[in-house]
């Protein structure tokens, strides 16, 4: 019903725009209040059985594709329009590129840094001189969506209910689980709102006892690791290693 209202209000918001109406008459209309919903992620026994179906499938694009999505986060959108002249191997990076022919979701441009791994399914992975682009068919075109290999790949491994945009999911879930910060999670997944990014947050097993612990902080640090000036004596034995750590 909200997507449905969304196309309406986005019609008059056209109409308007264009001249035909002087206001929206969806202006006032809400939408109806929702959960935040839940997602699906893997854990790194699924990869590896997905990733090893994947290669013992014959359809030579599908492990690559996979290992860029596990490793990078990018959408399969993103994934599949991917041109090798945005492949860097040499600065070990990927230039997710928003372009006329395929726009990335909010249309902005981001680097994602390569791990081992990718750059190894890459080099690996056939290059058409007849193609700018990574994964393409026999016409050299990118292809649509692998949702039938990537279907044959999952029931091959056993594992129901995954979607191809849970590898995202899987991704952002195992940065959060080996505690890195939001805002680098968000800059990796390319989230224009940090709100979209805090979805994994509850991942973070010691994210809230780290914060309350922090008030803790000065009672159990040793002088001469605090740095930052807040709790320096000015009076006592360390004052002059204090403050040279303050200079510093």
């Amino acid at each position: 019903m909200n997507r449905e209202l969304n196309t309406i209000k986005n019609l008059f918001r056209k109409a308007v725009e264009w001249g035909y109406l002087k206001e929206s008459a969806a202006k006032t209309a809400t939408w109806m209040k929702t959960s935040k919903g839940t997602f699906r992620f893997l854990s790194r026994e699924e990869a590896d059985l997905i990733l090893q179906a994947a290669r013992q499938s014959g359809t030579q694009h599908l492990y690559p594709i996979l290992a860029v999505a596990l490793h990078t986060g990018m959408r399969r959108g993103e994934i599949l329009r991917l041109r090798w002249e945005d492949v860097d191997f040499k600065k070990q990076r990927i230039l997710v590129a928003s372009r006329e022919d395929g726009h990335t979701k909010n249309y902005e441009s981001r680097s994602v840094p390569m791990s081992k791994f990718v750059m190894d399914a890459l080099r690996k992975h056939p290059r058409r001189l007849d193609s700018p682009y990574v994964f393409c068919g026999s016409d050299g075109k990118p292809f649509h969506d692998v949702n039938t290999s990537f279907g044959k790949a999952l029931r091959r491994a056993g594992i129901p209910h995954v979607r191809f945009h849970d590898l995202r999911h899987t991704f952002a879930s195992w940065l959060v689980m080996k505690g890195v910060d939001m805002r680098t999670v968000q800059e990796l997944l390319g989230h224009k709102d940090i709100r979209m990014t805090m979805r994994y947050s509850h991942l973070a097993p010691d994210h809230m006892r780290r914060a309350i612990h922090v008030l803790d902080a000065p009672a159990e640090l040793r002088r001469d690791e605090i740095l930052d000036g807040h709790y320096l004596d000015t009076e006592g034995p360390n004052n002059e290693k204090q403050d040279a750590a303050r200079q510093a």
